[in-house]
C-alpha cells in the first residue's frame, strides 16, 4: 500500500539537537520502507508571510490521492501547525507525535487531544500515553505504540564494549534542566559518572569522580559515550523526578533513552516514567525509585545479571538500530486497512 509522508526541511549534520535527529531518523526510515516524499516545507520562505506558506503547502498535498495514507511528524515544523486542521480534514492522515506540547507545559491538553484525535491514525509514544488519549476521547483503534524512538547509527560496525567501562552512569542531554548533576550524593558519585550534552553551568563544583566531557553533535555521540550504564533522570533532583519534567516523563518516551540503547548500553531509569514499564519487560535495564538507592541495587547486582542486561539491550538497540520500531507500527496500520 502506498504511503506518503511530508519531508522535512534539512538540518545541520552536525547539530547537537536530539529532536532533530529523531525527525531526521523518522524520515530516513520512511525512506527505507519506500513510502513516498511530499516536500511541502520551504526553509527559505518568510514564516509570517502565512498565506504563501499555505500556498506552497497547498501545492505539495495537491499531489497525495485523498485515499491513500499521509504520514505527519507532529507537532510540524515552525509555522505550519496553523494548517494541521485543514490537512486532517482532507487527508488519511497518521500522525507520529514526537511531543505534546501543552502535556509538556503543564497546560491542559483537551484542546491539543481534540486536534490529534482528527487524524485516521496515531502512532503515540507508549501505553500510559494512549490511555491518556483515550481518556480524553481518542478511540482505541486509532493509537498504535511506538514502544521506543529509533536511532539509527552512524556506523553500524562499531563495536561497543560498555561492560569494561570504569565508571557505572553516563548521562547525556540538556545539563540546564538537569539540575541534580550538582547535588549527587557521595555514594552515587563514587560510582563514577560521565556527563555530556549542552549548557553545562561552568561556575558549579562538580562532585569527585563526575566527570563533563563536553557536547557532540548526535551523529557522533554515541561513539563518545562512556558508562555501564546510560541514565534517565530530570529535574533538580537526585531523590525523584520532579516539576513539569518529571510529570512528562509519565508519558513520554525520552530520545536519550533510544540512544542508550542503540549504543548497546543497558539503562537506569527513574520508575515513575513511562519507558519503566518497557525497560523491565525488555530488561533492559533497571528503574529506582531514588538515585540514593543505586550503590545498594549495583552492589546485589551480579555478573551474570548485567551480562543479561547487556545482552538484552544490544538486542533491542539493534532493532532501533535499524528502524524497526516505527517500521513494526506503519506495518500495523497498513495492516489494519487492508483488513
Amino acid at each position: 500500500m502506498e504511503i506518503y509522508y511530508l519531508a522535512e526541511p534539512k538540518r545541520k549534520k552536525d547539530s547537537r539537537d536530539a529532536g532533530n535527529k529523531a525527525r531526521n531518523d523518522v524520515e530516513k526510515i520512511c525512506q527505507q520502507n519506500q513510502l513516498l516524499p511530499v516536500f511541502p516545507y520551504n526553509v527559505d520562505t518568510n514564516r509570517k508571510n502565512k498565506l504563501k506558506l499555505w500556498f506552497e503547502l497547498h501545492q505539495a498535498l495537491h499531489k497525495v490521492p485523498k485515499d491513500k495514507l499521509l504520514l505527519i511528524q507532529y507537532p510540524l515544523p515552525l509555522g505550519y501547525n496553523l494548517f494541521l486542521p485543514g490537512i486532517l480534514k482532507k487527508y488519511r492522515v497518521i500522525l507520529l507525535i514526537h511531543d505534546l506540547l501543552d502535556l509538556r507545559s503543564g497546560l491542559d491538553t483537551t484542546k491539543e487531544i481534540s486536534l490529534i484525535n482528527q487524524a485516521h491514525f496515531i502512532i503515540s509514544h507508549n501505553q500510559k500515553m494512549s490511555d491518556l488519549l483515550i481518556t480524553n476521547g481518542v478511540a482505541k483503534q486509532k493509537l498504535f505504540n511506538l514502544e521506543l524512538f529509533d536511532y539509527l547509527r552512524k556506523d553500524d560496525s562499531y563495536q561497543f564494549n560498555h561492560p569494561n567501562d570504569p565508571y557505572c552512569l553516563c548521562f547525556a542531554g540538556n545539563l540546564r534542566k538537569s539540575q541534580f548533576i550538582y547535588h549527587f550524593a557521595p555514594e552515587v558519585a563514587q560510582l563514577g559518572v560521565n556527563l555530556y550534552g549542552n549548557n553545562f553551568d561552568q561556575t558549579k563544583k562538580l562532585p569527585p569522580k563526575v566527570v563533563y566531557h563536553g557536547a557532540f553533535p548526535t551523529e557522533e555521540i554515541q561513539e563518545q559515550l562512556n558508562g555501564r550504564f546510560g541514565l534517565l533522570w530530570d529535574g533538580p533532583s537526585p531523590l525523584s523526578c520532579q516539576g513539569k519534567d518529571g510529570n512528562y516523563l509519565k508519558y513520554n518516551n525520552p530520545h536519550k533513552v533510544s540512544m542508550y540503547l542503540s549504543a548497546e548500553m543497558p539503562v537506569i531509569v527513574w520508575s515513575g516514567a513511562a519507558i519503566a514499564d518497557f525497560v523491565q519487560k525488555k530488561h533492559v535495564g533497571l528503574a529506582l525509585d531514588s538515585l540514593n538507592d543505586l550503590p545498594d541495587i549495583i552492589s546485589r547486582l551480579t555478573p551474570k545479571e548485567y551480562q543479561t542486561l547487556c545482552q538484552n539491550a544490544a538486542k533491542v538497540g539493534q532493532k532501533a538500530a535499524q528502524g524497526g520500531f516505527l517500521t513494526s507500527q506503519l506495518k500495523a496500520i497498513v495492516k489494519q486497512v487492508q483488513a
